[in-house]
């Protein structure tokens, strides 16, 4: 399975999950159980970009600028057909990641100090990142974070990516019910169900790139906000 396709799979879930807040006769169908797929995969695909691009910089003020550019369509979408608090889209998510993903690549290098000084610095950096991101509340917030991490560290571990993923949602899943009260509900496993199935796909990679279209993906994620924010606003109203 190549990048390009895990892009389009990525794609399809995100819009099946945006679409119900649009189009509120489609919330009959299980949209938002097939749009868990969406995260996972864009965040694996982060990681695979951070380790193959040839200049990270570079990469990470892509992701930074098409942030910015994405924040206004995603503002209006999620205040106003969502209605949730979540202040910053998901690429700030991405590129709060790729910050840590970078704290880790120049430590892993670094030859001028002990292993377990260098160890205690970089956990203490990422729970820093971590704790930042858990306050700024971007969309997905430390969970979105921590995949691409996870995604990243055991990259040449299958088993270990699929054990650290499953936990990841587990714990992520009790908190998320745990903080508005609740208790699990065949909704909640459900979605943690689908949540996890998204490693079937990045099992499956190749590690080919498959057909490119560099900037259509970047482009697409600020563009589906507006789409839908339009049909919302000139056809359902």
């Amino acid at each position: 399975m190549t990048v390009f396709i895990l892009k389009i799979i990525a794609m399809i879930s995100m819009i099946l999950d945006h679409v119900k807040y649009a189009i509120p006769t489609t919330r009959c169908f299980p949209t938002e159980y097939f749009g868990r797929l969406a995260l996972p995969i864009f965040a694996f695909l982060i990681s695979e970009g951070f380790i193959h691009t040839h200049n990270r910089t570079k990469y990470m003020m892509r992701i930074l600028f098409f942030a910015i550019i994405s924040q206004i369509p995603f503002y209006m979408y999620a205040k106003h057909l969502v209605h949730n608090n979540v202040n910053l889209n998901v690429l700030f998510t991405f590129e709060i990641a790729l910050l840590g993903l970078s704290i880790i690549d120049f430590f892993k290098r670094y030859e001028g100090m002990e292993k377990w000084i260098k160890y205690s610095v970089v956990v203490a950096s990422l729970s820093l990142i971590l704790v930042f991101t858990y306050y700024i509340h971007p969309d997905y917030s430390w969970y979105g974070v921590t995949c691409v991490w996870l995604f990243y560290l055991f990259r040449n571990n299958k088993f270990l990516i699929s054990i650290s993923f499953i936990m990841l949602n587990i714990v992520y899943y009790y908190i998320k019910v745990k903080k508005i009260g609740l208790v699990f509900s065949n909704k909640t496993y459900l979605s943690m169900i689908f949540s996890i199935f998204p490693l079937a796909f990045i099992l499956l990679y190749n590690g080919k790139q498959g057909k490119k279209f560099k900037y259509f993906f970047y482009v697409f994620y600020p563009l589906h906000f507006i789409i839908l924010y339009g049909i919302n606003y000139f056809f359902i109203k």
